[in-house]
């Protein structure tokens, strides 16, 4: 059977001159037929019925979309569609206009388009979004997506309701929209995939977006961003593109919706909170032959802010546990079509929907349901806190650096499953202090301030300091122990300064860690010297000398079902 090809030569650049240059779209001030050549004016049969007949859909949609990427490769950005072009694009960034996807072959409608560049099948119009100040932009289709140029304008729009857009725009902070689209375009370069010289659509927003240098980080689209689309672009990714939408702590919100309760409702996910639906989460339904990701699944849209969850109740819900959906069972088609692990997530967020890039860019491993625990002061931290960079991969914390510095505990539990515990002390520069809390632990028992009673590690006061069930990971601390801790390596270590003392315990936890050869005994000398760090912040390590004897005093301590050696000092009298 031959192939059906809608637009003649579809997959080569358009001659500007034979058909481009024919077609002038109707002066801004002006708009008129006569604005348009005469070659391309159509015979109206029913002027007084223009619902029947689409005077201003000439030429076809499609042949809008070749326009459109022609005037960006002749770099004409003074041209009439280039700045309707820059109006969509930030009016998609700033939330004015919404992104639909639809399946063409649905009903049959597009299978000749399908057939001839698959690319158009899940098509995006771009509607307006009505807000109390401007009413009259709701549901206006002000464009389409292409895989060439990503959005075009649509041409049957008078000039008055791009104004009512471009109002819009300038009523919101319009900075926040390209500072956006600087973070988006440098995430995309970091994977050496932004090519504005090859892509047209990329050499469009390279326009847009300017000089503009990103926020630290990408603040801006990792934490106050969501991901709409896809879009089937073209580019070196070979995958649809999601494009982000300003929505201020976006990441943070999300990831609180998810400690409620999550229900199927139609095509897609209610979130609830414990008050209201705060979230809902696309997965629409498609054809037999069709694809879940490529047709808007795993889309998040806010509603309303989640309410904080009650305390104690901040458990992210992302599997089914005690009788609750997990949001990863109940998203399970749509993962299975969505290739990539956890490192590829982190790398290229711009390559899937927000029901998989924010737990996965906030939680690292833990984000995908892998057997990684992190403190209950790191989950509080960096996941809920709406600046927070978000937990990090086990990989990151592989090289100490000045802004990162963490250790990953592998042990087997009482079950003899192998399991990982991470320890942050700080990462990508925001405080979490892991490390030293456990240090200052181990130093406190090392002078004599803490003691072990019954076969478990109590402060001056008698409290226990660490759980010990078998359900928990190891070295972590009580709930009324742990805030008092944290907050105390928070402030100044100079109160805990003592020189030779800290050079004892230093070597004594280095040469324990040198004989047992064990990833706890590591694990402690680590947070040792982490300690004493933070009480000498002036001193480099290698300034630092580790000096003194060996403690005999060892003191085993059975933390579930690991066994930690604990070392108290024993200071040489003048005499001895």
């Amino acid at each position: 059977m031959p192939r059906i090809v809608l637009l003649p030569d579809w997959n080569q650049d358009p001659e500007w001159a034979g058909i481009i240059g024919n077609a002038i779209p109707f002066d801004a001030d002006k708009p008129s037929l006569a604005d348009v050549k005469d070659d391309w004016q159509p015979v109206l049969q029913d002027v007084d019925n223009i619902g029947q007949v689409e005077a201003f859909a000439f030429p076809t949609p499609f042949a809008w979309a070749e326009m459109m990427a022609a005037v960006i490769r002749q770099g004409d950005y003074d041209h009439l569609l280039f700045k309707y072009y820059e109006q969509l694009v930030l009016g998609v960034l700033l939330g004015h206009l919404r992104l639909d996807v639809a399946d063409l072959k649905e009903g049959d409608f597009g299978r000749v388009l399908a057939g001839a560049d698959d690319r158009y099948r899940y098509f995006g119009t771009l509607r307006g979004r009505g807000t109390p100040e401007n009413r009259d932009l709701e549901g206006l289709v002000f464009g389409g997506t292409s895989p060439d140029c990503i959005f075009w304008p649509a041409p049957r729009r008078t000039e008055g309701e791009w104004r009512l857009l471009r109002e819009a725009i300038r009523g919101s902070n319009q900075e926040l929209g390209y500072q956006l689209l600087a973070d988006y375009r440098h995430l995309i370069a970091q994977e050496r995939l932004w090519e504005p010289n090859r892509y047209v659509w990329m050499k469009g927003l390279d326009r847009i977006a300017g000089a503009r240098e990103p926020e630290p980080g990408n603040n801006l689209f990792h934490v106050h961003s969501r991901l709409v689309g896809p879009v089937a672009l073209a580019s070196g990714a070979n995958k649809p593109f999601y494009f982000p939408v300003y929505e201020k702590e976006f990441a943070a919100l999300f990831l609180r919706g998810l400690t409620g309760s999550l229900r199927v409702e139609g095509q897609g996910i209610g979130v609830y909170d414990q008050y209201r639906k705060c979230l809902e989460i696309a997965l629409p339904t498609v054809t037999a032959d069709g694809d879940l990701a490529r047709a808007g699944g795993g889309v998040v849209r806010l509603l309303h802010e989640p309410a904080r969850p009650p305390e104690g109740g901040g458990t992210i819900r992302l599997r089914d546990e005690n009788g609750s959906r997990g949001l990863f069972s109940l998203v399970q088609d749509l993962r299975n079509v969505m290739e990539g692990d956890v490192v590829a997530i982190k790398r290229r967020p711009f390559l899937y929907p927000d029901v998989f890039r924010v737990p996965v860019t906030r939680l690292g491993e833990a984000g995908l349901g892998n057997e990684v625990s992190f403190s209950p002061q790191a989950y509080d931290e960096l996941t809920f806190e709406a600046d927070s960079p978000g937990l990090p991969l086990a990989s990151e914390l592989e090289q100490i650096t000045d802004n990162t510095d963490g250790v990953v505990l592998n042990y087997r539990d009482e079950r003899g499953q192998t399991r990982r515990a991470i320890y942050i002390d700080s990462y990508a520069g925001a405080p979490v202090g892991d490390l030293k809390a456990l240090g200052l632990v181990l130093w406190s028992y090392f002078v004599g301030e803490a003691e072990v009673f019954n076969g478990k590690l109590v402060d001056r006061e008698g409290t226990p300091v660490f759980k010990d069930q078998d359900v928990t990971r190891p070295f972590d601390f009580y709930e009324e122990v742990a805030p008092e801790l944290y907050g105390k390596v928070r402030a100044s270590g100079a109160e805990y300064r003592r020189l030779a003392a800290q050079q004892r315990f230093l070597r004594a936890y280095r040469e324990l860690a040198a004989e047992e050869g064990s990833n706890l005994a590591q694990l402690c000398y680590r947070a040792a010297r982490s300690f004493v760090r933070w009480t000498w912040p002036e001193w480099l390590e290698k300034a630092f000398i580790e000096n003194g004897h060996q403690p005999r005093h060892r003191q085993p301590v059975q933390l579930g079902s690991l066994k930690v050696t604990l070392l108290k000092d024993e200071p040489v009298s003048v005499g001895r």
